[in-house]
C-alpha cells in the first residue's frame, strides 16, 4: 500500500504545491489589512465578524485543493493503470485504502495550512478573534471534506471515473449548505455552545469516520466486481 500512497502523491504533487501558493495570496491580503480592519472596528474584543472572515479564508484553503485525489482516478483509468493493477499481488482494501489514506493526508495539509495562519493572526492581533473558532474551524472544514470526497471514490467505481467531478461538486454544494446554515444559526447564538461543541468534536468526527468506513467498504466491493 505504502507504493500505492506514493504513486498518487508523486502525481499530484505538483498541484498540491500550486494550491499552497495559491493560498498565500488571501493569507498575505488578510494579513496586510488586518491593521486596518481592526481599526475601522475600534479595536474589538473576540469579533465575531473577523473571526466569520477567518473561517471562510480557511474553507477557501482546503475547499478547492482537497480534490486532488479524485484527478489520480482518471489518470489511472485513462493511463491503463488499473488494468495493470489486476495483475499486482494486491488486494481489493489496499487499492481503495490507498485513496482514501492519501486524501486524508492532502486535506490535512490543507487544514494544517489554514490553522498555521490563523495562530498567527490570533498571535499578531491578541483578543481581536474568537480563538477557539479559528483553532478548531481547519479541523471542521476538513472532516466535512473527507465526507464530501470519500463518497465519491466507490461511486465513481459504480458509475464511472469521468462523474466524479459532478459527484464531488454535489456533496461540496450540500455539505456547504450545511456549514452555512449551521454557522448563521450558531452566530446568532440559537445554539447553546455546549451542544455546537458536541456536534464540532463528537458527531462531525464520528460522522467522517463513519462515511470513510462506508467508502472504504463500498469500494473494497466494487473492485472485487470488476476483477
Amino acid at each position: 500500500m505504502k507504493g500505492l500512497i506514493l504513486k498518487d502523491l508523486y502525481t499530484i504533487r505538483t498541484q498540491i504545491i500550486v494550491g499552497a501558493i495559491i493560498c498565500l495570496y488571501p493569507a498575505v491580503l488578510f494579513h496586510l489589512g488586518l491593521a486596518n480592519m481592526i481599526g475601522e472596528m475600534g479595536n474589538p474584543n473576540g469579533e465575531p465578524l473577523l473571526s466569520f472572515i477567518t473561517l471562510l479564508i480557511s474553507y477557501c484553503f482546503i475547499v478547492p485543493f482537497s480534490s486532488f485525489l479524485l484527478n489520480t482516478m482518471k489518470s489511472d483509468y485513462e493511463s491503463g493503470w488499473l488494468k495493470i493493477q489486476r495483475t499486482m499481488p494486491l488486494n481489493a482494501g489496499e487499492a481503495i485504502g490507498s485513496k482514501l489514506i492519501c486524501t486524508g493526508i492532502v486535506i490535512g495539509f490543507f487544514a494544517l495550512f489554514a490553522l498555521i495562519v490563523n495562530v498567527i493572526c490570533l498571535i499578531r492581533a491578541p483578543g481581536v478573534f474568537i480563538t477557539e473558532i479559528l483553532i478548531a474551524g481547519p479541523m471542521c472544514i476538513g472532516l466535512l471534506q473527507i465526507i464530501a470526497v470519500a463518497p465519491c471514490f466507490p461511486l465513481g467505481m459504480k458509475i464511472g471515473v469521468r462523474k466524479t467531478d459532478g459527484l464531488y461538486l454535489t456533496f461540496v454544494i450540500l455539505t456547504a449548505i450545511i456549514l452555512i446554515i449551521f454557522g448563521f444559526v450558531a452566530f446568532s447564538n440559537e445554539i447553546p455552545i455546549p451542544t455546537i461543541r458536541i456536534i464540532c468534536y463528537g458527531v462531525l468526527p464520528a460522522a467522517a469516520a463513519l462515511v470513510t468506513f462506508i467508502s472504504y467498504k463500498a469500494g473494497k466491493n466494487q473492485i472485487v466486481k470488476d476483477l
